[in-house]
């Protein structure tokens, strides 16, 4: 495999876009050329969900709940899911296109709102080989032949979380997309016994709480819990300076929270002091994979000193442990804040990426400035 039409090996990520790398492959065949992308019909649904949980990207954003939560919020919601199927007809990569259309008729593929979406990840089919060179190989084509296609699409930008599990995203580096790196922790539950884990500081706000008479209640769905838990959410936005209208509290959040209950997609975690006031809650999403992903969360913040977010996290890592759930992922830690508190669980800093591709055109340059906007606010949150 060769690259041509770039000066040399090394590409400087802050003139990226001015790279553009055509990859050739040693018998003369592109990517696109030697896959063939196809988008997946919704009486196709089921086999995306079964491809996503055997993936090793297997988050549970990409399945079609949530593709559907999203389509269903509003009138110019849609999605896509574009990919490549093996001789035998097996799905072995995609990836799920969450497309919004524009007031003045142009469609973009984006998060409908920067907290819904933590993950928004390419996916592969895991390969039956030990050998790097072949899933390298794998990955980069399938990867450059997707890349290619969504870029045929006429979309003004587009914008992809991935998961951590993906390592390489050269394809999309080369092809002149926008490259972020994007934290989480992950707390490994299968040693996780007891507030031993935990920083000095985080057990003896633990302690405290147990003193107090804290207790964390766990539920198999949200439910009637919503109200309580909105308005925690909503105070602990207004506490971080954000506008709860702007951030779906009354449109978007309730949409997804009443879709995905039906589809047994969410739990829920909320603490209680010893006179039974939820003071803390948190809606968690579990993956076929054996990982639980932290997804909502709100804290009164007259609890704020009482240390009750620590012991609502502590106590649903338990939980989760008690469940038979392997992994724990925060859902992001890239603001200094939010990943100082998160840090304090001992867990394990991995580095994901995002991608972003914008539109060279002149009449598309308007837009970005509401990309900037979206991705400020993303940040606020701590994803």
């Amino acid at each position: 495999m060769k690259a041509e039409d770039c000066a040399g090996d090394r590409v400087d990520a802050g003139s990226v876009l001015a790279c553009e790398t055509r990859l050739v492959f040693l018998n003369g065949m592109t990517p696109s050329e030697k896959y063939s992308v196809l988008e997946l019909a919704t009486s196709q649904l089921a086999e995306w969900d079964a491809f996503v949980d055997a993936s090793e990207e297997a988050v549970p954003y990409a399945k079609s709940p949530w593709l559907f939560a999203f389509a269903s919020l509003n009138p110019a919601h849609s999605f896509a899911i574009p990919v490549i199927r093996s001789k035998a007809g097996e799905i072995v990569a995609g990836l799920a296109l969450l497309k919004r259309r524009l007031p003045m008729g142009f469609v973009k593929a984006a998060f409908p709102t920067p907290n819904l979406h933590p993950y928004n990840s390419i996916h592969f089919r895991p390969l039956p080989t030990r050998e790097p060179d072949r899933i390298y190989r794998f990955r980069m084509e399938a990867a450059t032949a997707l890349i290619d296609y969504v870029r045929r699409l006429g979309f003004v930008s587009m914008h992809f979380a991935h998961h951590p599990a993906v390592e390489d995203v050269r394809p999309f580096l080369w092809n002149g997309w926008r490259i972020d790196p994007a934290y989480t922790f992950h707390i490994p539950l299968e040693g996780f016994e007891s507030v031993v884990g935990l920083t000095h500081a985080n057990r003896k706000q633990h302690r405290k709480c147990q003193e107090a008479g804290f207790q964390v209640k766990t539920f198999p769905c949200v439910g009637t819990h919503f109200e309580t838990f909105k308005e925690l959410l909503r105070k602990t936005w207004i506490r971080q300076g954000l506008n709860p209208v702007h951030c779906g509290i009354e449109s978007s959040v309730p949409h997804y929270v009443e879709r995905l209950d039906k589809a047994g997609a969410l739990w829920y975690a909320e603490a209680r002091t010893a006179e039974g006031q939820p003071v803390a809650g948190r809606i968690l999403v579990p993956a076929a994979d054996g990982t639980v992903y932290d997804w909502l969360a709100g804290t009164n913040p007259e609890f704020l000193r009482s240390g009750v977010s620590v012991f609502l996290i502590a106590e649903t890592l338990f939980e989760a442990k008690r469940r038979s759930y392997r992994l724990f992922d925060f859902g992001g830690a890239n603001t200094p804040g939010i990943a100082d508190f998160k840090q304090g669980f001992n867990g394990k800093l991995v580095c994901g990426f995002e991608t972003r591709w914008e539109s060279p055109s002149l009449i598309h340059r308007g837009r970005r400035w509401a990309g900037r906007r979206w991705h400020r606010l993303r940040r606020a949150m701590g994803r």
